[in-house]
């Protein structure tokens, strides 16, 4: 006896679906949810997590007394390349571009400090950001709403975008209702004796 052989429909379908996954893997994160506000108190003790902006398992931004942010996940003080795991764009070093996640193609990233042109205290509130967060891959859209100068405290604030539903996540949903059937087969039925699922 020879088995009847799968639909090419169900099969096409199936591919559509795992190319479309794959692809949503491997696409950066784009993060244009609702905006989210964030600070860190003068003198606040910056190694507690309620000091601490989590973004990801790979970053955690915050700042001590004085000197920039970092990312504590990664570093315990600050460098000339902090905070570690991400890069910056701004206006400043992207003339002319859009400064928004969703344009992050066309911009060039480089260090906190260097997107600002090193002129932290002069520029940091003026200008939007968009971040990347390097391991994550996601791209997001940040603007300083405060920045306290000097060695009096290490306080700031800023405002940030946050995720959006993952792609994969939409397309198991669609899985679900779809009717492919591309994890269950339908119960097979004996009839005379004979597999009503054969020729």
């Amino acid at each position: 006896m020879y088995r009847r052989l799968r639909s090419p429909y169900r099969i096409a379908a199936g591919m559509a679906v795992v190319a479309l996954v794959r692809s949503a893997a491997a696409a950066p994160a784009i993060w244009t949810g609702p905006a989210i506000s964030f600070s860190k108190p003068s003198g606040a003790n910056h190694t507690l997590p309620a000091n601490q902006d989590h973004l990801t398992a790979n970053v955690a931004l915050t700042r001590g007394n004085t000197q920039g942010i970092i990312n504590i996940f990664q570093e315990a003080s600050f460098t000339s390349t902090s905070p570690a795991g991400t890069q910056w764009a701004t206006t400043l070093n992207n003339p002319g571009d859009s400064i928004a996640a969703t344009n992050w193609a066309a911009l060039d990233f480089t260090t906190w400090t260097a997107a600002y042109t090193g002129n932290i205290s002069a520029n940091i509130l003026n200008y939007n950001a968009v971040v990347h967060l390097v391991s994550d891959d996601v791209y997001l859209d940040l603007r300083f709403t405060g920045f306290q100068g000097g060695g009096s405290g290490g306080a700031f604030a800023y405002t940030r975008s946050t995720p959006v539903p993952e792609p994969a996540g939409i397309v198991l949903a669609l899985l679900g209702s779809s009717g492919f059937g591309l994890c269950a087969r339908r119960p097979r039925r004996v009839m005379g004796g004979r597999d009503s699922d054969s020729i």
